[in-house]
């Protein structure tokens, strides 16, 4: 049977929007892919975006009342000497923030002034110079009924802390820039034996010349970054500039103080996690773009991560990392990327389906 040119024209029609629809649903589910990395890099910058947001409202916080600290002190409302006075500011300015436990006013010639939030008590703190010696005179008490109770007090024996010596107090008085914060290395506090970061500040205009300084235990920006993620879908992290563990991320919920504490300023490795260990290695080993999102793999997926510089006052500086299992990862994209799909296919089908029909009239008019 000869055929007709109709139908030449409409097998040719059919082959020529078959190969084109085939060719189309290539290349939407080439965009859709592309769409969904877009979207998977987009949401994990927002959540790196909101961790520091956050993070610096908190940090933002310490240094404002540290700034109002130094300026009472400035005024010579804050001496290291004056324990009263000092009781009367340092308990409801460190009620106001949850995150401080200590503060501290020392001078250069070696008096001290420390104030500590215990869990329901209270220890302060002074020094007694004697004949070259420093003594310390504290007390634990409580607050109830409006009253000081006092539960203990005594007098050390001399020993080697002065806190001229410390870092937080050397750093602060080198500092020619006035009121600039300064950020002390993670090390173990003189008063809790507990890892932690002082931040400090000069009072240039009270003489002798003091030092006010703050305490953060690492265990608070622990809480900080294992409550990040309402749903624990992404996990925060925060490192020193030598990788060492200062924020420990969230795994489960069997992990106690006593675990975090033992990860607390110990080299990432420390911290027996894939999917953590193998983010920071894999970002040691990238030579451009260190601050751009990158994939990975652990435990048998993957992931990705981001890792930024927190910038302090002065030099110093957090690296915060964010990490999500792509599995978690903007689910809705994946829920486009079918849809796309799958319109294309129908639409597909319809051609054909139209091209079959017209095929049909015309062999039946034959």
């Amino acid at each position: 049977m000869i055929k007709s040119p109709k139908y030449r024209i409409v097998v040719s029609s059919i082959f020529i929007i078959s190969a084109l629809a085939v060719f189309l649903i290539g290349v939407e589910m080439d965009n859709s892919i592309n769409i969904v990395k877009n979207e998977e890099v987009t949401y994990l910058k927002e959540k790196v975006d909101n961790a520091k947001w956050k993070f610096r409202y908190e940090i933002g916080t310490i240094e404002k009342m540290l700034k109002v600290a130094v300026n009472f002190a400035d005024n010579s409302v804050l001496t290291p000497s004056s324990f009263e006075e000092n009781n009367n500011f340092a308990i409801p300015f460190l009620n106001s923030f949850s995150r401080l436990k200590t503060f501290v006013i020392a001078d250069v010639n070696g008096n001290e002034y420390a104030i500590t939030k215990e869990d329901g008590t209270w220890l302060s703190s002074v020094n007694i110079l004697d004949n070259g010696n420093i003594y310390e005179k504290k007390d634990r008490w409580k607050i109830s009924n409006n009253k000081v109770d006092t539960i203990d007090k005594w007098i050390t024996a001399p020993n080697e802390y002065d806190p001229r010596r410390r870092p937080w107090f050397q750093m602060a008085l080198g500092n020619e820039i006035q009121h600039q914060v300064n950020w002390t290395n993670p090390y173990v506090f003189h008063t809790q034996m507990m890892p932690g970061i002082t931040v400090s500040v000069k009072s240039t205009k009270q003489s002798p010349v003091a030092v006010v300084g703050l305490d953060i235990l690492l265990t608070d920006m622990s809480d900080f970054t294992m409550n990040f993620s309402e749903d624990n879908s992404s996990k925060a992290f925060i490192l020193a500039n030598d990788l060492k563990i200062l924020g420990v991320p969230f795994y489960n919920n069997m992990m106690s103080e006593k675990d975090v504490k033992s990860l607390l300023m110990k080299d990432y490795k420390t911290l027996k996690q894939e999917s953590f260990t193998n983010a920071v290695s894999k970002w040691v080993t990238l030579e451009k773009n260190k601050y751009e999102p990158f994939t990975y793999h652990a435990d048998n997926n993957k992931w990705y991560c981001q890792i930024v510089p927190y910038n302090l006052e002065g030099d110093k500086y957090f690296l915060m990392g964010i990490i999500i299992p792509e599995s978690s990862l903007h689910k809705s994209a994946n829920f486009i990327r079918i849809v796309s799909i799958l319109i294309f296919s129908l639409a597909f089908v319809l051609l054909i389906r139209i091209a079959t029909i017209q095929l049909i009239r015309l062999y039946r008019k034959k």
